[in-house]
């Protein structure tokens, strides 16, 4: 099971990885038009980083497996640009959770936040608190880039109109649910945990994990 769950994701994963790649450097090479010393482009390179190679891409592979098993055919460009946008939705609900909890570290490294805020001690005379103000404001930007990207890429892909608004009503559902769930958990941090009974940590769960890690994508 497990030699043809790997071979599985060795095979579709390169798939994603592609489309992500390709939407990046179209947006990088149009920004490089406007203004090739912009800031933003490095910002623009760097979430393509953590887009792209971090991470195991596995709630747009639950979503490749599924239209595959419900359509019985391999899905085409178009189709993988639509089920990429899973993983951009990953990355922008990490990075915004990484702000809430003051994380400056993701997969043993530094994340937007931490890596802007030592770019502004490296090239700003301004106090700690500013520096950590920037690389929190910058995360924030990229946070939201890669919500907005998902709607682009979407708007622009050719596939067929029902479904992308079904797509739309669910990702909004996928992202409500899993906002409601991170509201309820950062409550959590504030009180005493033998005050949070272990029904309401699987609710918790259900909205965060189970939303948008395994049943919204499926």
């Amino acid at each position: 099971m497990f030699e043809k769950l790997n071979s599985y994701v060795k095979e579709c994963k390169p798939q994603i990885r592609e489309s992500l790649s390709d939407f990046f450097d179209s947006k990088i090479a149009y920004f490089n038009t406007l203004n090739e010393k912009s800031s933003y482009i490095e910002l623009l390179n760097n979430l393509k980083d953590i887009t792209y190679d971090s991470g195991k891409m596995f709630r747009p592979l639950i979503a490749l497996c599924f239209f595959q098993m419900l359509s019985e055919k391999d899905p085409d460009v178009e189709e993988i640009k639509a089920i990429s946008t899973l993983e951009l939705i990953h990355k922008f609900l990490l990075i915004h959770d990484d702000i809430a909890d003051n994380d400056k570290q993701r997969y043993s490294k530094l994340n937007l936040y931490g890596t802007y805020e030592n770019k502004a001690k490296e090239n700003f005379s301004v106090s700690d608190a500013i520096c950590d103000r920037y690389g929190l404001s910058v995360s924030m930007i990229a946070g939201d880039l890669n919500h907005d990207f998902v709607y682009e890429i979407l708007n622009k892909c050719r596939i067929k109109q029902e479904i992308k608004d079904a797509l739309v009503v669910e990702i909004q559902r996928i992202i409500s649910l899993a906002s409601f769930g991170w509201k309820e958990e950062y409550d959590f941090t504030y009180i005493k945990l033998n005050e949070v009974s272990e029904e309401e940590l699987l609710n918790n769960l259900e909205f965060i994990t189970s939303a948008y890690t395994t049943e919204g994508p499926a």
